[in-house]
């Protein structure tokens, strides 16, 4: 009897991870699959007047996501590590408090679009929008 109370114990576990997992990985592919992130117009992606610079972590999943999202809509842009590339860490903090943040802890993504910092991982139509 004690066996199978030690079975059944270790089937619910079991069962309830496999339904926190499904559910994360659902999240995860209906946001990374969103059709919301097709390019509107190719030749405003493709100006060469636009600059964007996204700063992320190494270990950041909305980094991946965003990287992602940027890369399947056609958007160039650049990347810089900030927990692997102190100077590119201290160029964010000082664009941050010159825009009226306080430094310190910085949340990933952030972006900097056409010299505007944009934070909190904004949707990729927001980011459209700053481009020329």
């Amino acid at each position: 009897m004690r066996a199978f109370l030690n079975l059944a114990v270790k089937s619910v576990a079991a069962a309830f991870l496999l339904f926190i997992c499904g559910g994360v990985f659902w999240i995860w592919y209906g946001t990374a699959h969103d059709t919301s992130t097709l390019p509107d117009s190719p030749s405003q992606i493709q100006s060469a007047e636009n600059s964007v610079i996204m700063y992320s972590l190494t270990t950041c999943g909305r980094c991946t996501m965003k990287r992602r999202e940027l890369t399947a809509a056609g958007i160039p842009f650049e990347e810089y590590f900030i927990d692997k590339d102190r100077v590119a860490a201290d160029k964010l903090t000082r664009k941050l408090i010159a825009a009226g943040g306080r430094g310190g802890t910085i949340g990933t993504p952030v972006f900097e679009i056409n010299g505007q910092i944009i934070q909190g991982n904004p949707p990729l139509r927001d980011l459209r929008k700053l481009l020329k």
